[in-house]
């Protein structure tokens, strides 16, 4: 096994953008993985000038954004990501956009859809679909993550 995939295997602390990360969803992303001990940025429409950062560091850009604005999104987060940054999104659509990351970035890529609403204290007893799309192994930490609180 190589040691790309060992690293995210383990329970290191992640480094995470959250693009949207001051929406409702996405602040109980922000929470819930900063909670769990990993190292998160937030990345506004303000933001932007500090992207090569904020996205290229990132070991998870997690996308939060509103329904209409994830494919422009995807296409504008995908220059900056590293071959092994994790791809994800939370939109309700699955196919279209999971494509989009897919046609857009290289490496791994997985779509998220969360069967919950905001106002969500914790993972616990709640549900999220897994739509994989490239390496879903890579987010393995996340899902037990879910799967323990």
């Amino acid at each position: 096994m190589n040691t790309a995939h060992q690293h995210w295997q383990t329970n290191q602390v992640q480094t995470i953008t959250v693009v949207g990360g001051r929406g409702a969803m996405g602040r109980f992303f922000v929470e819930r993985l900063s909670a769990a001990g990993h190292f998160v940025q937030i990345l506004e429409q303000d933001d932007w000038h500090r992207a090569e950062t904020l996205l290229g560091e990132a070991d998870l850009v997690l996308l939060c954004v509103p329904l209409p604005s994830t494919l422009a999104v995807i296409q504008r987060v995908a220059p900056y990501l590293t071959p092994t940054t994790v791809l994800a999104d939370i939109a309700s659509v699955k196919e279209p956009f999971v494509q989009a990351m897919l046609e857009y970035h290289s490496g791994p890529v997985i779509g998220l859809h969360p069967m919950f609403g905001p106002g969500t204290l914790s993972f616990l007893s709640q549900t999220v679909v897994v739509c994989p799309g490239r390496q879903p192994e890579t987010l393995q930490w996340f899902f037990n993550l879910i799967a323990e609180n």
